[in-house]
């Protein structure tokens, strides 16, 4: 028997109705659980007012943001398949993963419109091109988003063994390749890491690896929510800022992930 995937957010906003669940630090949002499951909907709604269907792409060019985390887990609410891209590459190495994905909307952070201009020009299956400032001001997706009137409170139903993202590898040895990624893996990976991390709700998170990649997406914001704990997003490392994340008791950072690169940074 195949287990259904559930609604962590939703969860959480019936039984943590007080509690955080995200920090964006650079923005100074914040979000309860509450607020999180209304904009989480409100994303879901919008897509699908947009024409996305269950199955269907959603790609996200963008600097970190809790924007990311409404957008992934609004794609999960409909049943459609987040698409996380690096945003350090070029416009032609953008245009084979947005193709080869048939992404059929791409959100994006305003700072990389050069590049979706080029985008633009190429014959890519994109329908959809919203763009966002990734601090909640002026933008496409903040109108778009107050716009709507009823928002999916509801998650589409799902298997644990459905597609949710889709991440492509580096492409070193070749053309990157589409790493298919269910909501069992996302689930199983967050039980695992939080049991050896000894996670729990009292924890709050710093996320400030790029979120693009499985190791801080699935590292850090995914166990923070599925743990009922609060992640904070931060747009990108800085040794400076980290330092004074994680020595600010009113922040109260308690656990995160860095590469080892950071970690030298910040000794330094």
């Amino acid at each position: 028997m195949t287990l259904a995937a559930f609604d962590i957010v939703s969860h959480f906003a019936s039984f943590s109705r007080e509690k955080t669940a995200t920090i964006d630090l650079a923005s100074g949002r914040r979000r309860t659980y509450p607020e999180l499951h209304d904009r989480v909907g409100r994303v879901a709604a919008m897509l699908k007012e947009r024409g996305i269907e269950k199955g269907d792409r959603v790609a996200f060019l963008a600097l970190n943001s809790t924007d990311i985390i409404d957008i992934a887990f609004g794609c999960w609410r409909l049943g459609a398949v987040c698409l996380a891209l690096n945003f350090r590459l070029t416009p032609h190495e953008l245009n084979f993963i947005i193709d080869n994905a048939a992404a059929k909307a791409v959100i994006y952070d305003h700072m990389f419109t050069p590049i979706i201009d080029a985008l633009k020009g190429m014959e890519l299956p994109v329908e959809q091109w919203i763009g966002t400032d990734g601090m909640g001001g002026e933008s496409e997706i903040e109108n778009s988003l107050k716009a709507v009137t009823s928002p999916l409170m509801t998650m589409e139903p799902q298997t644990l063994d459905d597609q949710c993202m889709l991440m492509y590898s580096s492409g070193t040895t070749g053309m990157p390749k589409g790493v298919i990624i269910t909501h069992g893996m996302i689930y199983f990976g967050v039980v695992a890491g939080g049991n050896a991390a000894n996670g729990s709700p009292d924890d709050v998170t710093l996320s400030n690896m790029p979120l693009f990649h499985i190791g801080a997406f699935s590292g850090t914001c995914t166990p923070a929510i599925f743990g009922g704990g609060t992640t904070a997003v931060d747009r990108m490392f800085d040794p400076a800022k980290t330092l004074e994340y994680i020595n600010d008791p009113e922040l109260g950072i308690s656990t995160m992930f860095m590469v080892p690169a950071a970690y030298n940074a910040i000794r330094a």
